[in-house]
């Protein structure tokens, strides 16, 4: 956000808000948030990313399902909720704003400073009281530490706003920096000329408040004409909105989401492959009693000489048929048949080992797929985070300590014919689901041999007969959370939740279920 969008928002919001009291503030996601009006659709949109930090007014419904437990929206959430809007100041070309609430209680009125940084990598928000003291920050640092008084951050270069103009020409004469002109402005104000009456556009435009936007090369907004050899068009504040809101959280969203199904899609793979040697492995151990009749039918022959023999041939003393049997000329019989023990025994014990592993592995494959299913239906930053937080606790991706975890209500609820029903929205929804709102006379539905929700029929009068018509409903909706349902039949089993059992080592949302009977969904239901 360069300088002059920065300085257009203040004078914008200065318009709108000012005199106007809070509605409520909600949080956006982990780094933006908003502060809606009372009698107005507008609000300030605020983005404290690195990448992309913002403060505008928008005319866009910004409300989410998140339960932010980040400490400064909190906190914020608390103080702010209800006050009005007294004043809201910036200076010079400075990327910093000092917005003003006051709180009146009868007579007695109190005053709190919200101060926006948008200074590229350091944005932060900061909340003080009357006096500057910090209450609550966005991002603490040595300077910003509650009950500090807060510091105004101040720039050592020349402001085009606020010095004199010969000052600014000799530093533009000299190329030194300035503050108001980045690198953009650089390339395309090449002379002392057009230095002047760039500085003399922004002054006058600000002064006069007559703004008109326009979007030059490289997306970039200024609030009046710069004469420049580029594509320039004027634009209207919704695009602003459009360009950097909507279009950069849509673009952050599809790379996250694709990053995610990246590490998924490979983590399958690596399973799928471990899966063909792990059933490689039991064809070798199905033959595993083959060593332990090998070593008795040695031992039932102890006279029998090994002694420069590759092999001897024997009469099998289950079978009576006769069998060859390789052995180690440099021991005796007993030392063979000790050998041929060894081996029955350790493929034995392998074969417990890799049975246990191909369970587990089937586990993780479906913990997997249904994990796949989730974020291919995720339609928002909050449920991407939340399968992103999923797939950090099962160790697929790196568990970032600073990271602030999001919260929101990870099932639907719904009602059918008087049943109050609840229908996860992913892994971490189904698994709350049974494990913490579902009581033991509740129904259980879930998509057989898929990934799907899981649906909670609740039975709060522990009735032993539903109505087939309520639980065909239910199993309708649990067929349509495949996605698959206009292509195929889904096969939709149900049970009463005492049947429903999660193991301790089973990951997120994975069960065992018993006792079920099955309700087909036929694909011309799915209109």
């Amino acid at each position: 956000m360069n300088h002059y969008l920065f300085k257009y928002s203040i004078e914008s919001i200065k318009e709108i808000f000012v005199g106007r009291s809070i509605s409520s503030v909600n949080p956006i996601s982990t780094y933006e948030f908003a502060l809606n009006f009372q009698n107005i659709n507008d609000a300030i949109y605020v983005n404290l990313s690195n990448q992309n930090g913002f403060i505008f007014p928008a005319d866009i419904n910004l409300k989410t399902d998140l339960i932010s437990d980040v400490p400064f929206f909190q906190f914020i959430k608390r103080k702010l909720s209800h006050l009005k809007m007294v004043s809201i100041k910036q200076t010079g070309a400075e990327r910093v704003c000092y917005i003003m609430f006051e709180e009146s209680r009868g007579s007695i009125k109190k005053y709190y400073n919200l101060i926006l940084e948008i200074i590229d990598r350091r944005n932060n928000a900061i909340l003080t009281d009357e006096n500057w003291n910090i209450l609550q920050a966005y991002k603490y640092t040595n300077d910003v530490t509650p009950h500090l008084k807060y510091k105004p951050i101040t720039s050592k270069m020349p402001d085009i706003f606020t010095d004199d103009i010969d000052k600014l020409k000799n530093c533009f004469k000299h190329g030194e920096n300035i503050l108001g002109i980045n690198g953009f402005l650089k390339k395309h104000i090449t002379n002392e000329a057009s230095f002047i009456a760039f500085v003399n556009s922004a002054r006058s435009t600000f002064e006069s408040k007559r703004f008109k936007l326009y979007m030059y090369e490289n997306r970039y907004v200024y609030p009046f004409f710069i004469d420049m050899d580029t594509d320039i068009r004027q634009i209207k504040e919704r695009e602003i909105v459009e360009h950097f809101i909507l279009k950069p959280k849509e673009l952050m969203f599809k790379n996250e989401k694709r990053h995610a199904e990246s590490v998924i899609s490979r983590r399958i793979l690596q399973l799928k492959k471990r899966m063909i040697k792990i059933k490689n492995d039991i064809k070798k151990t199905e033959n595993v009693d083959h060593y332990r009749i090998l070593a008795e039918n040695l031992l039932a022959n102890p006279n029998i000489e090994t002694k420069y023999k590759r092999s001897i041939t024997l009469n099998d003393i289950y079978t009576g048929e006769r069998i060859d049997i390789v052995v180690n000329p440099k021991k005796d019989i007993f030392g063979n048949a000790e050998d041929y023990f060894k081996r029955y025994k350790k493929l034995k014990r392998g074969a417990k080992i890799i049975r246990s592993r191909l369970v587990e592995t089937s586990n993780e494959l479906m913990f997997l797929n249904q994990l796949n299913f989730d974020l291919n239906n995720a339609s928002n930053t909050v449920e991407l985070e939340q399968i992103k937080e999923i797939m950090m606790d099962n160790g697929l991706i790196r568990y970032n300590k600073k990271r602030k975890r999001v919260h929101y209500q990870p099932y639907e609820y719904r009602n059918i014919d008087g049943f109050d029903v609840y229908i996860g929205k992913n892994a971490k929804g189904n698994d709350y689901l049974v494990t913490k709102l579902a009581s033991k006379n509740d129904l259980w539905f879930h998509p057989r041999n898929r990934p799907g929700a899981h649906l909670i029929l609740k039975n709060p009068n522990r009735l032993k007969n539903i109505d087939n018509d309520v639980k065909m409903k239910c199993a309708l909706a649990v067929a349509e959370s495949t996605g698959n349902l206009c292509q195929e039949k889904i096969d939709v089993d149900y049970t009463f939740v005492k049947y429903v059992k999660k193991p301790k080592d089973f990951k997120t949302g994975m069960v065992i279920y018993s006792n079920f009977k099955t309700i087909t969904v036929d694909k011309n239901e799915c209109n």
